[in-house]
């Protein structure tokens, strides 16, 4: 399983990255919107994955003029996710072997998620995996969002590793476009949720990650890139 030399720190995604999770919220945005005699739109869940949690309940507020405060939406979702999160949700293959591998060999391990303690804490504790990590970040502590460079920033501090020495691993393009402003490595890792974007995010990760059981590859490598193009 490669990891870069250059690299000391991973910082990981949760939901899509190392989760199996992204059919989840699709799920629940469809159930949310469906007792409210709405119906769902693909450009209404690529907007969700951009948001944190109490950005999302402010923007679908705003677009479907809804009365619920933001709180009693939160609560909402929090009540239909967190069982999921607890007992049904798994790790991606190979997830374990890999976050082990990497602290058997000196790498910071941390995660930046727009989820909430709430959700990552029983899906990590879950998986098993939460002892492996060095921190546990996520986007409440940089106003809710992951649109930027500020959370992974605020992880490469408290982890103590500078961003060119930190491969961030994201499943979406928005994300890997805001670890790539604060000069973060990056490493764009496949999810069915992301096939349209898989192209564009193979283009602007500096690595592509299609199985954790093989570890991530140069995107330089023009036969990876188009064998990950044929994912």
């Amino acid at each position: 399983m490669y990891f870069p030399s250059e690299a000391r720190c991973a910082i990981f995604d949760m939901d899509g990255t190392i989760l199996d999770s992204m059919g989840l919220w699709e799920e629940i945005d469809i159930l949310f919107l469906k007792k409210r005699g709405i119906p769902y739109t693909e450009d209404y869940g690529e907007a969700m994955k951009t948001k944190g949690f109490r950005d999302g309940a402010r923007y679908s507020i705003e677009r479907f003029h809804l009365h619920e405060s933001p709180e009693e939406i939160m609560k909402e979702w929090t009540e239909m996710a967190k069982e999921a999160y607890r007992s049904r949700l798994q790790l991606k293959p190979g997830v374990k072997a890999y976050l082990e591998k990497l602290k058997k060999e000196g790498i910071r391990i941390a995660l930046a998620t727009v989820s909430p303690p709430q959700f990552y804490i029983p899906a990590l504790t879950s998986g098993q995996i939460i002892d492996l990590f060095d921190d546990l970040s996520d986007a409440s502590v940089v106003g809710g969002k992951k649109d930027g460079p500020d959370l992974y920033l605020h992880v490469a501090e408290k982890v103590g590793v500078p961003p060119r020495h930190c491969l961030v691993f994201e499943d979406t393009l928005h994300a890997l476009r805001g670890a790539a402003q604060g000069n973060f490595l990056t490493c764009a890792v496949y999810d069915a949720s992301s096939k349209a974007q898989w192209s564009e995010m193979c283009l602007t990760a500096d690595f592509i990650l299609t199985d954790f059981q093989m570890g991530p590859h140069r995107a330089n490598d023009g036969a990876e890139r188009q064998s990950a193009h044929n994912t």
